[in-house]
């Protein structure tokens, strides 16, 4: 993939004469007499400015950076190229052009990089053109000590992990390097820190801009050269009976030896009562790196948080934590159904089946259709005839296809086309189940009775735009799955319990899940009913009755359907005690991802993945292997969000 050398010699030749007969103005812009390029002897680009010398290799990524004579990049490792772009592993961009004095641009057809060389500062605007996201990475070299954010000023040692978009990278030499435009710093990446930019997706450009300089050596404090992390054996986070938690805890000192270090370990319950302490003393060698183990006895089934604080002298330096899940398999609160349950649910599916006057609307959107999927906006009658409104992506080609229900988190978030899911062959419906002007507490409203309360509605919508569903002749009405995120979780499995004739339930950190433990340990929206049983303790019996039509784990021992749950370890939303209880409440073929340093974020997008995969094997069989956990195509670790977040981790593992 590289450039044809005379035809490179040819244009540095022109760029130079450029540079010589243009005016005062452009030639300063350019920078001439100070940015020089020339070609190097492995086929690529090596500039000299005042502030740095840099080096494009012949596949067109950066490669060094030097400072001084400090290198401040690494390509040294296989899964580096120094700056460079990262899908499906790093990429070359090996055709180069110089559209400019001083202007490199580089691209295989897909990715392209536009570098500006200027007397103190580099400049990249990176673009795609390719169907998957891409993030963009710089491997910053193992002589950078200390990050620090440019916009508040923090500093840490290196490696850290930080959603910090512009940054200060310091060598010990005084060598640094200011870069501005990311998304997050993170690492160790085999040892070496990482800038990040991405995801990226295909159309508009990213700009990035370097500032190399050379300063005074900065002078971190103890802690700052420090850095603490915990590895459990094994994955050992997820806990069976009589298992221990063996936790490795791993100290990188980048500074001088401390005496009297200790390793001190409190196991805590949820809510941070202290449960057991552990302590050990730990040699901390100068510029060295130390390890201490600690095994673990948990006491009950539950979620519990292993806070490890590294001390020297008995001074505190340093703190993280780890979850942990106990025998969460044995986690299932008693149920409290009411006597009427089952025709309450039957009167409330009569309603939601029983025929509207209020047409149902599908508009086309073509400025979103494509080729290979057709769009629709539409808008149907929901409880009350209230207009809901929603997305329908069908696949052009002729069907009929599985399809698709998705149900929408907490509050009004606005429906998206789930286009993905159809071009993979699924007629999807994307919808509102919340009308509009609701109020954002609506989780708290109508508790007095359970046929005033507002998720009786919701419930119906949900209902009725399954039906919507149901009705188009694109479906397959014997392959039909639904799947929602939090609120949209919850939701998928009553309908689903409901409804016999769903195929399948892909439930992401479900909500309204053990609404007594839920509203006594949870976070917004739940303290909404906690804070109206404190304005209303009379009301408490009936607020209880209410929430027992509604609870989740009142329905999965009458959902047959298989299912797919997901659950973060640090959750506070939608407690994981809580995923556990309904989770083994369901009596058919089931299956959960747990995530034990994920939030509230769904899993990630490799949990995307895995639940296509699912759904593939149980909707499509025929031509789909059994689901597994994909190999990230980046090194990333903490999960976000199934809107095109950041992918879980492979190897290396951090």
């Amino acid at each position: 993939m590289s450039f044809n050398r005379n035809a490179l010699i040819l244009i540095l030749s022109v760029a130079a004469a450029f540079c010589a007969t243009a005016g005062p103005l452009l030639c300063a812009a350019a920078g001439p007499s100070e940015v020089s390029l020339q070609l190097s002897p492995d086929g690529g680009l090596e500039i000299s400015a005042p502030s740095y010398h840099a080096r494009i290799g012949s596949d067109g990524n950066l490669h060094s950076l030097r400072v001084g004579e400090t290198e401040m990049l690494d390509d040294n490792p296989p899964f580096s190229l120094g700056a460079f772009f990262y899908s499906e592993g790093p990429r070359p961009l090996g055709k180069i052009t110089l559209p400019a004095p001083s202007v490199v641009r580089a691209t295989d057809g897909l990715y392209a990089a536009e570098y500006y060389f200027l007397p103190g500062e580099i400049r990249l605007t990176l673009s795609h053109a390719s169907e998957k996201k891409s993030l963009f990475y710089l491997v910053l070299s193992e002589a950078v000590t200390v990050a620090a954010n440019s916009r508040t000023g923090e500093v840490a040692a290196v490696p850290i992990e930080a959603r910090w978009s512009d940054v200060t990278f310091t060598a010990s030499s005084g060598a640094y390097v200011t870069v501005r435009g990311g998304d997050r710093i993170w690492g160790p990446w085999d040892g070496r820190q990482v800038w990040e930019l991405g995801p990226l997706a295909a159309g508009p450009a990213r700009e990035v801009s370097i500032s190399p300089g050379l300063g005074q050596p900065p002078k971190p404090t103890t802690a700052q050269l420090l850095s603490l992390r915990v590895e459990s054996a094994d994955n050992q986070q997820v806990l069976g009976l009589g298992r221990s938690a063996q936790l490795s805890v791993v100290i990188e000192n980048r500074g001088e030896a401390l005496a009297d270090g200790a390793l001190t370990v409190v196991l805590k319950g949820w809510q941070g009562e202290p449960v057991s302490e552990l302590s050990q003393e730990i040699a901390i060698g100068e510029k060295s790196q130390a390890r201490g183990r600690f095994d673990i006895s948990l006491p009950d089934p539950g979620i519990y948080l292993a806070q490890v604080t590294l001390s020297a002298g008995g001074r505190p330096l340093k703190e993280t934590a780890v979850m942990l899940a106990y025998r969460w398999e044995e986690i299932r609160p008693a149920l409290s159904i009411p006597p009427d349950f089952d025709a309450f649910w039957a009167a409330l599916l009569a309603e939601a089946r029983a025929p509207s006057s209020e047409p149902t609307e599908f508009v086309e959107d073509e400025s979103v259709s494509t080729a290979q999927v057709k769009v629709w906006k539409v808008s149907f009658a929901g409880a009350g005839g209230k207009r809901l409104s929603g997305w329908l992506c069908a696949p052009t080609r002729p069907g009929p296809h599985p399809g698709l229900l998705q149900l929408p988190g907490y509050g009004r978030p606005k429906a998206e086309p789930q286009v993905v899911f159809a071009g993979r062959g699924y007629v999807v419906l994307a919808v509102e189940v919340v009308e509009e002007g609701s109020d954002p507490a609506y989780i708290a409203r109508g508790l007095e009775s359970p046929k005033e309360y507002l998720y009786r509605g919701i419930a119906v919508n949900s209902l009725r735009a399954l039906d919507l569903l149901l009705s188009r002749e694109e479906v397959d009405r014997q392959r039909v799955a639904v799947t929602g995120p939090g609120q949209g979780g919850g939701l998928a499995l009553i309908v689903a319990a409901l409804r016999p004739e769903v195929a399948a339930v892909a439930a992401d950190v479900p909500m309204l899940c053990d609404f007594p433990r839920s509203i006594r340990e949870g976070m917004w929206p739940y303290t909404e009913i906690a804070r109206y049983l404190q304005s209303h303790p009379e009301e408490e019996a009936r607020v209880w009755r209410t929430l027992s039509y509604f609870d989740v784990l009142n329905f999965a021992p009458r959902l047959q359907s298989p299912a797919l749950l997901s659950v973060g370890l640090r959750d506070t939303l939608c407690r994981p005690e809580t995923v556990f209880a309904a989770y083994n409440y369901l009596p058919g073929r089931k299956e959960i991802k747990i995530y034990p340093a994920g939030g509230h974020e769904e899993g990630s997008s490799a949990h995307l993945i895995y639940k296509r995969q699912w759904l593939d094997s149980i909707l499509k069989p025929a031509a789909s292997p059994p689901p597994v956990m994909p190999e990230a195509d980046s090194p990333r670790r903490t999960g976000e969000s199934e809107q095109g977040g950041p992918v879980e981790p492979s190897a290396p593992a951090q």
